[in-house]
């Protein structure tokens, strides 16, 4: 069984849902760990892409940019599971609106406005230190990421093995979503070839889904299979 959420826009039609016009920002920051976390296993494109990887929060320290100045501390979800990083290594980012991350493919402005409502609703109640925390979190974010719904156990996303809880806390948190909870407006960072990483902040204009959630006419119905 799986479930859908489709979004109700009203009055969309005269929205710019494009980021491409505003002003190019870059970061560049020097990749530390991952921690809080815990170790997963988790599938793609319904199974036949199988990966054990460690989810939970990015630590970066700047080394200069359109976020943070050098030596300047932040902290990142992934959003493109398929690529990496690499342990010390120093990443150029090109700084854009949600909708337009992962750039191999592109969120879009509804799932934009799904993560913002995950960060809206669950960031700020993550405790420091809590590995499974933040272990789901980052699953409900590749969840919504790679998927057109919101199981963690049915499509192209699915998780196939997390410590005991991980995954339900996970579901949880996706269940909640329904275009009606607080929002937090975000920026992605991007590269060609290393993940495309959440930011919970805006250093640049969001035309596209925080122009929806603007509009107060963002409302989700369920269906389910």
């Amino acid at each position: 069984m799986s479930r859908f959420l489709t979004i109700g826009l009203f009055s969309v039609a005269g929205l710019a849902l494009s980021s491409t016009s505003a002003m190019a920002l870059t970061q560049s920051a020097q990749f530390n760990s991952v921690g809080p976390k815990q170790d997963v296993t988790i599938t793609l494109n319904a199974g036949a892409n199988t990966q054990n990887v460690a989810a939970g929060l990015m630590n970066w320290t700047s080394t200069g940019g359109g976020i943070k100045g050098g030596a300047e501390q932040f902290k990142t979800f992934c959003i493109e599971v398929d690529q990496n990083i690499g342990g010390g290594n120093i990443v150029t980012f090109n700084v854009v609106a949600p909708e337009l991350a992962p750039n191999t493919a592109p969120a879009g402005v509804i799932k934009a406005a799904l993560l913002s409502e995950l960060y809206g609703r669950f960031f700020a109640g993550l405790v420091s230190g809590n590995n499974q925390q933040h272990a789901a979190f980052q699953l409900a974010v590749w969840e919504i990421v790679y998927d057109n719904g919101v199981s963690l156990s049915a499509d192209s996303f699915q998780v196939t093995s997390a410590p005991t809880g991980t995954a339900a806390l996970a579901q949880s948190w996706l269940d909640a979503l329904n275009g009606t909870g607080p929002m937090i407006v975000l920026s992605a960072l991007t590269h060609p070839t290393r993940q495309d990483q959440l930011v919970p902040f805006s250093v640049i204009p969001t035309p596209g889904a925080m122009a929806v959630l603007g509009l107060g006419g963002l409302v989700a119905t369920r269906r389910r299979r």
